[in-house]
């Protein structure tokens, strides 16, 4: 798990989660969307109805709820964690990294290495 306080978190929820069951996963998430927009002045039924609004990948409100309760337990690495782990154990070259903050995904490009010049690469 990621050292970040996000990342204790995510665990925390993925714990509670699995405790609760997910019916009750899914009513605590949506009354907690709602009450939160509520509380902020914003209008609690948009996230409901508008499935191309902010952040709402395309996807009805109930669908993306679902989608995003599916996804735990989820392990995520910091940027440094992905390198160790692609290079140091399996050789690869880093070529492009972008990292993000919060809970987000890193972009990462590696390259395996080419072999030596005269070196075979078929079993013999």
């Amino acid at each position: 798990m990621g050292k970040t306080w996000s990342g204790k978190v995510v665990w925390f929820l993925a714990v509670m989660m699995a405790l609760a069951g997910p019916v009750s996963a899914e009513f605590a998430y949506a009354a907690n969307h709602f009450l939160t927009r509520l509380i902020s002045l914003r209008d609690p039924f948009k996230p409901f109805i508008n499935k191309d609004g902010e952040g709402r990948r395309g996807m009805e409100f109930w669908h993306d709820m679902r989608d995003w309760l599916g996804g735990f337990p989820y392990e995520f690495a910091t940027a440094g964690e992905i390198f160790e782990y692609v290079h140091q154990k399996h050789g690869y070259q880093l070529e492009r990294l972008t990292t993000v903050e919060g809970n987000a995904c890193h972009e990462t490009v590696f390259r395996r290495p080419l072999a030596p010049s005269g070196a075979s690469t078929s079993a013999s």
